[in-house]
């Protein structure tokens, strides 16, 4: 997650296009596991609050999970 608005927009830009770059290259490779990765980008905006929330949504609601080892 990254925030997409607010004062920490621009800082986290180069975050998220690194971030998308090794996605790029992971799934180029082959993913994880023989899967691909789909990033799902959440404008957060500066709040840490909200952040958790929505990372609750995804582990919880949406049961997102890391890869098996």
């Amino acid at each position: 997650m990254v925030s997409r608005s607010g004062p920490l927009a621009v800082p986290e830009e180069a975050s998220t296009l690194a971030m998308q770059s090794a996605i790029d290259a992971i799934n180029k490779s082959g993913g994880v596991a023989g899967h691909p990765i789909q990033p799902v980008i959440v404008d957060a905006k500066p709040d840490f609050s909200l952040y958790a929330e929505k990372a609750e949504e995804r582990i919880i609601r949406e049961k997102v999970t890391p890869p098996p080892r």
